[in-house]
C-alpha cells in the first residue's frame, strides 16, 4: 500500500485496528486491520471539496473521541500552495461516515504587508522538506453552568 499521513485510532473499532491515511495523495481513507501489518482496501471518507484544500488534503494526527463523534483535524493546500487547517467529524460507531466538516479553514496563512502574497501558515502547519507536514491538537473539557449542556473547548497547538 502506498500511503502517507497515517494516523492510528487510539483504540480498536469493532475489535479491529483502525487508521486514517492519505493513500492516494489526495483523499482521506479509513482502513482497518486484524493484525496491524496488512491494511487492504479501505473506504474513502473525505475528499477535497473547498478551494483551500483542492490541491491536497490530509489528516493532522489521530482522531480525538468527543461526545459527538470522532474529531479529526485536517490540513489542506489551496491553488496558490497555502496550507490551512480544518476539521471533520466522523461517526463514533462507524468512522467511515462523515458527519460534518469545516467549509472554511480554522487556521490559515496571513497576508504579508504590502505584497498581496500569502505565506504558509506557521500556526496551522509546520513544514519540513524531508518530513512533510506536522500538526497537533489538544482537547480540553470546560465546565458549563448547570442550566446548560457541557461544552468542549478546542485548543490547537
Amino acid at each position: 500500500m502506498r500511503n502517507k499521513g497515517m494516523a492510528l485510532f487510539p483504540r480498536k473499532v469493532d475489535g479491529r485496528y483502525a487508521m486514517l491515511v492519505r493513500q492516494d495523495n489526495e483523499n482521506i481513507w479509513f482502513l482497518q486491520s486484524d493484525d496491524m501489518f496488512a491494511w487492504n482496501g479501505g473506504v474513502k471518507v473525505v475528499e477535497p471539496r473547498f478551494p483551500w484544500e483542492f490541491v491536497q488534503m490530509g489528516n493532522c494526527g489521530s482522531p480525538i473521541e468527543v461526545d459527538e463523534g470522532r474529531l479529526v483535524f485536517t490540513h489542506g493546500v489551496g491553488k496558490v500552495r497555502n496550507y490551512a487547517m480544518g476539521a471533520v467529524l466522523l461517526d463514533k460507531a462507524n468512522p467511515s461516515l462523515l458527519l460534518a466538516r469545516t467549509p472554511l479553514p480554522m487556521l490559515g496563512p496571513t497576508p504579508i504587508s504590502g505584497t498581496g502574497m500569502f505565506r504558509m501558515s506557521s500556526i496551522a502547519a509546520v513544514h519540513w522538506p524531508s518530513a512533510g507536514i506536522c500538526c497537533c491538537a489538544m482537547l480540553r473539557r470546560t465546565v458549563s453552568p448547570p442550566s446548560q449542556p457541557p461544552r468542549s473547548m478546542l485548543c490547537c497547538v
